[in-house]
């Protein structure tokens, strides 16, 4: 912890020379490599430039924005080392000039009635420097080449000797600001998809009653690429709907805008992470220099830009058949989270695909019935016929036959070798139900199976004034009760098979056991009650005598007859 101290909060001293301040930086970060923390090259020119006194933050903010080929320690080296003795040089011409200065006062002292050549011009004004006692022509400041103009504080050039040797101009570089409310660049030729505006305005946080204040017209608005590096791994960025304005100092990069399009910011030690809320991916970063956060962002000049062009006015209908007819929420989720180059710029309108609606097309869902159809037992009886089943049951019977009493949820279960035997299945249901609870059946509901219609049937429920309720072609879900409990039955069929290690001839008997218990448990449909006794009126408690328990049994067997008797 105390090596990282030093080498992250590294400053250099007044009096420190450039190379000694230089070395103590690398020997800061030779020893953070030796306790195994790595140190990249970058991080020790970073760090290099941080602790520059501030006479040197343009020059700071210059080198910040160097290409990533070109910022290595190496050559931040050779540029301070090259600035330092420039300095150090004028520094030597100015005190000699001041010796020499003392030397000539002295020698006036002695020479009081003598004038000097310039007493002519006491009385007159610089142009230059707006002193008293000589012309603009003898000014020493314009002699330096630090032409100061009235009323104008003056700059330090001292980064005017980078500029002319790495060509990279302060102003083409990008400032994170809180306070713009778009993307706002000055060049021209960086621009794709330009299109011109009526001098739009452009709102910032600087005075509005000063000279170029809080108002900026902007000339034209497209889109821009970039291109950055983020842990090593480059990432291109795209900017979109930025302000084309010629008079602007720097570009500017709005907060709004990437906060707009789901972007967040996290400000720590000096340093600016963007990064997409849904992903948590750092699309980029900014660094703080002359307390003005810089984006380490350039131009990238390989951006394919007329597909870029292209791509940016497709409408949401082409991302849509180019997606293979996805939905239109997920091609907005890829738009959102800016995964797909110029997909953020289509037009994003409701549409109707006539290729989907056709290909996506299901059924609709039949209507739950929220209420039973039935207020006694034997006014609705529900019948379905499931099989053929894979294997004969022990008698020869292939199918079973269920007849479900809709007020009580009663369920009874027959087995049958064919569907021939459906016909007298259900005539010896109805007459025994209506004899057992003394009430006539009326209304009698199946698939519309051959089994179930069929004249003989047909005849039957007219002449027993019974009404045929037959599902439409295709449709189960009409016919659900009947169709619900032979899935349950088949379900505990397997299971009882699987757990009693029994082969499946004995479907038969583990279906009838199956019917027997879903008689006398709760059944939801009636509210929790028991299909059993809401059947039998009478009664209050069920009996569970016969229950489905794999156990071993024995069997005695007659004695045999004597021969021949």
């Amino acid at each position: 912890m105390q090596l990282k101290k030093a080498f992250y909060h590294l400053q250099m001293k007044g009096d420190e020379h450039m190379s000694a301040y230089i070395a103590r930086a690398k020997v800061a970060a030779t020893n953070l490599r030796d306790a195994d923390a790595e140190v990249k090259d970058e991080d020790l020119a970073y760090a290099i430039l941080t602790g520059l006194p501030d006479d040197y933050e343009n020059l700071n903010m210059a080198l910040a924005s160097l290409p990533d080929d070109r910022f290595t320690s190496a050559e931040i080296k050779r540029v301070l080392l090259a600035e330092y003795d420039r300095r150090q040089s004028r520094l030597d011409v100015r005190t000699d000039s001041s010796k020499e200065a003392l030397v000539m006062n002295k020698r006036n002292e002695d020479k009081k009635t003598k004038t000097t050549g310039n007493e002519k011009y006491k009385s007159l004004t610089c142009f230059n420097c707006r002193k008293v006692g000589h012309l603009a022509r003898d000014c020493r400041l314009r002699k330096d080449g630090l032409h100061k103009k009235p009323g104008v504080k003056q700059e330090k050039k001292y980064d005017a000797l980078l500029m002319s040797l790495y060509n990279v101009d302060i102003k083409d570089t990008w400032i994170l600001d809180s306070g713009s409310t778009h993307h706002v660049c000055k060049q021209r030729e960086w621009f794709t998809n330009f299109k011109k505006v009526d001098s739009e305005i452009i709102n910032t946080a600087a005075d509005p009653n000063k000279q170029n204040g809080a108002t900026l017209r902007a000339q034209g608005v497209g889109d821009i690429f970039l291109k950055t590096t983020v842990a090593n791994v480059k990432r291109n960025i795209v900017l979109r709907d930025v302000y084309y304005v010629p008079n602007i100092r720097k570009n500017l990069m709005s907060v709004s805008q990437m906060e707009r399009k789901g972007k967040e910011l996290l400000i720590r030690n000096g340093k600016v992470k963007i990064r997409n809320v849904a992903t948590k991916r750092v699309v980029c970063e900014a660094y703080r220099r002359n307390d003005l956060y810089v984006l380490g962002v350039e131009l990238d000049p390989d951006a394919p830009r007329e597909l870029m062009k292209e791509s940016c006015t497709l409408e949401i209908d082409l991302w849509h058949h180019r997606f293979c007819h996805v939905g239109n929420s997920t091609i907005k989720k890829l738009a959102e989270a800016n995964r797909v180059i110029g997909l953020d710029d289509a037009k994003m309108d409701r549409h109707t695909c006539e290729a989907c609606c056709i290909g996506k097309a299901t059924k609709t869902a039949c209507a739950t019935l929220k209420s039973r159809q039935s207020r006694e037992v034997c006014e609705l009886i529900h019948s379905d016929l499931c099989g053929p089943m894979p294997v004969k049951s022990i008698g020869g019977s292939r199918y079973f036959i269920t007849f479900t009493d809709d007020f009580s949820r009663n369920v009874t279960v027959l087995c049958i070798s064919s569907k021939e035997e459906v016909k007298s299945c259900v005539k010896s249901y109805i007459a025994r139900i209506e004899r057992e609870k003394d009430r006539k059946v009326k209304r009698f509901r199946t698939d519309n199976g051959l089994e179930f219609c069929n004249k003989e049937l047909s005849e039957y429920f007219k002449s027993a004034g019974i009404k045929h309720e037959k599902s439409n072609v295709e449709t189960p879900q009409m016919n659900g009760v009947a169709e619900r409990i032979n899935r349950t039955l088949l379900d505990l069929t397997r299971s009882m098979l699987k757990s009693a290690h029994l082969p499946p001839k004995f479907w038969a008997e583990a279906v009838t056991a199956a019917a027997y218990i879903k008689n006398r448990v709760c059944h939801s449909t009636i509210r929790d009650q028991i299909p059993f006794i809401v059947d039998r009126k009478d009664s209050k408690r069920t009996s569970f005598k016969g229950l489905w328990l794999p156990c071993l049994c024995t069997i005695t067997r007659p004695r045999a007859k004597e021969a021949g008797r």
